[in-house]
């Protein structure tokens, strides 16, 4: 898995019992909807103000590179617009 999460890779062994490789590559993450669980509501802002006043590196939603003011703003603007297009 890439350190972003987005890129993720391994093997399987297909029905004649070969070795495959893959790779799958996720979208992009969307800032509202901070819990992943297909929704946006209070509960994305209470996970993301607790990864955020940590500072855990999935509070850089702007992904900058760190965890500040930038990250609040980037998730609000998301989280009020009602999610991400």
């Amino acid at each position: 898995m890439s350190a972003d999460g987005r890129t993720v890779g391994g093997r399987a062994i297909g029905p004649a019992g070969e070795t495959r490789g893959y790779v799958a590559q996720l979208g992009a993450r969307c800032p509202a909807d901070f819990n992943r669980d297909g929704g946006v509501d209070g509960s994305d802002v209470e996970s993301f103000i607790v990864s955020w006043e940590n500072s855990l590196n999935t509070a850089d939603v702007n992904e900058d590179g760190g965890v500040d003011g930038g990250d609040v703003e980037t998730f609000f603007r998301a989280w009020e617009a009602g999610g991400c297009s």
